[in-house]
């Protein structure tokens, strides 16, 4: 869970701007993955990603320097800047905030992107440069080309945003106020959890995981807590593997047992996503390994030979040329 507390000031400064930088950082994202999240995007990633590989497979150092900067469940910070308070702020300004990170600080950001330490060969001073260079080359080969029409469907989106929070201002979107989503525990963790509400007095609103003076839980000691947790359970050698390194290693392991001792219809497939948080499109891409493949016997062979038959031929006969 993220607490994010908004003063009114902070409010009232607030607008929608767009970002030739923070789109080409997008567009690196989808690079690095690889996987398109619909056709048009599809169609971009196809054109693009043969030459993106080529272009890091030559170096090495990028290549390790992207994956650690995008790789994990947080981004390097120096790779996404505010963006400029300009009106209309021209790429070139904006890269020119990563390029002069100091190299402290963009080797403590890959730090905290990876949480843990930086493979050996990130330790020198030149990755803000080299991260800035990379942006380049995604922002001159694979964005700009098509950046006036990004442009135009970014400004109609902020025209329909504003429009919508001159209506309801800055709270929650009225089609998601109150949702709630139900997550299966066990009896003994409900119990657990239900005795600390009441010792707690704790509101709805209110977050379970705080420190003891009631903010809310740093990163720092997050990853204090679950280091302690796998000491605490693991073997030496099971410590120093990748075994539960991060915690969503528990929710995945939850989700591909869920899924693997399902029936795998498409109802099972949907309560999955819906008690994992994420979309069924989502699930299916993300877990597709424990996804069996039907077998012969359940492939509907009827419907899929009456939906590719071909029409009956005409009862006359088609006259066809002869020859004289």
């Amino acid at each position: 869970m993220s607490w994010w507390q908004v003063n009114a000031d902070t409010l009232a400064g607030s607008r929608f701007v767009t970002s030739p930088l923070a789109e080409a950082v997008a567009c690196l994202k989808t690079l690095q993955c690889g996987s398109a999240a619909h056709v048009g995007e599809r169609q971009w990633l196809e054109a693009h990603l043969p030459g993106y590989r080529d272009h890091l497979a030559g170096d090495p150092v990028t290549a390790s320097l992207v994956g650690a900067a995008l790789g994990h469940r947080w981004n390097a910070t120096f790779l996404t800047p505010t963006p400029l308070a300009e009106d209309d702020p021209t790429f070139a300004q904006e890269l020119e905030h990563i390029r002069s990170t100091p190299p402290a600080i963009a080797r403590a950001d890959l730090a905290e992107s990876l949480n843990g330490s930086l493979p050996a060969m990130l330790y020198r001073d030149d990755l803000a440069q080299r991260a800035a260079d990379l942006l380049e080359w995604v922002w001159t080969k694979t964005v700009q080309p098509y950046w006036p029409r990004r442009k135009r469907i970014i400004e109609a989106d902020i025209v329909a945003r504003t429009a919508r929070l001159g209506l309801s201002g800055w709270e929650k979107d009225s089609a998601c106020a109150g949702a709630v989503r139900h997550v299966p525990v066990c009896r003994e963790l409900a119990a657990i959890l239900k005795a600390e509400t009441i010792r707690r007095d704790l509101r709805p609103d209110d977050a379970i995981f705080v420190l003891d003076d009631g903010r809310p839980l740093t990163a720092q000691v997050y990853r204090k807590a679950w280091r302690q947790a796998r000491a605490a359970v693991l073997q030496a050698h099971e410590i120093a593997s990748p075994l539960g390194r991060h915690v969503s290693a528990l929710r995945d392991a939850r989700i591909a047992a869920w899924l693997k001792n399902g029936d795998q219809t498409a109802a099972h497939t949907l309560a999955v996503a819906k008690c994992a948080g994420m979309s069924a499109p989502r699930l299916a891409e993300r877990f597709a390994h424990c996804l069996r493949m039907p077998t012969r016997d359940e492939i509907p062979w009827d419907r899929l030979e009456a939906a590719l038959a071909l029409p009956d031929p005409p009862i006359e006969p088609i006259p066809t040329a002869r020859r004289r």
